[in-house]
């Protein structure tokens, strides 16, 4: 069911058109999409699959996070964080590594947790 519903969310952010692209800077990250409501989805939620940003309201993020600030450094920084992981999970080639941390990611609380801790980690040590 969690792969099913993982292979429907890919599909439905492939259609987003809105973005903002973002500098080699913040590499693997290459854009901050805007997305769809979606259901059992926050739309304050800030999501990051592979080298992509999503939001569901891209000009209020840019005002939440106006570019060049500390908070658009910070939550950057956070969301680099999953995309690097994302990238390199278990040692696996790209897209796979990405899907494969996706799956745990919607599957484990604990793996869950614990990538948000690593996430916050980056923009809390920044930010001191």
């Amino acid at each position: 069911m969690r792969l099913l519903v993982t292979l429907l969310l890919l599909l439905v952010l492939s259609g987003c058109s809105t973005t903002y692209d973002l500098g080699d800077e913040w590499r693997p990250l290459s854009a901050v999409i805007e997305r769809p409501s979606l259901p059992f989805v926050s739309d304050t939620a800030t999501t990051t699959i592979g080298s992509h940003v999503y939001t569901s309201d891209l000009k209020q993020w840019l005002a939440d996070y106006p570019p060049g600030s500390i908070e658009f450094q910070a939550v950057l920084r956070h969301e680099r964080e999953h995309a690097r992981r994302q990238f390199g999970y278990l040692g696996l080639p790209g897209e796979l590594a990405k899907f494969a941390w996706i799956t745990r990611y919607l599957g484990s609380a604990n793996f869950r947790w614990r990538e948000e801790q690593r996430g916050f980690y980056q923009a809390i040590t920044f930010l001191h």
